[in-house]
């Protein structure tokens, strides 16, 4: 999730994200998630595949950034 989210839609993400023991992170701001994905800006992006998603938590733990629970 981006720096820059709503409290309000930062709080059911978290929500949801607990819910069903899944990490999150947010480290980026919604600029620098939209250059990863061609767009201009995104606040909030969801991994769906487990393999995808185990390769991407893999390189930004490498890069020093923790995920949250």
């Amino acid at each position: 999730m981006s720096k820059e989210l709503s409290p309000n839609s930062e709080k059911k993400f978290k929500s949801y994200c607990k819910l069903k023991n899944r990490p999150y992170i947010k480290e980026f701001t919604k600029h620098e998630l939209g250059n990863s994905l061609g767009r201009k800006e995104i606040n909030l992006v969801c991994v769906t595949d487990k393999n995808l998603s185990n390769k991407l938590l893999s390189l930004i733990h490498e890069g020093g950034t923790q995920t949250k629970n």
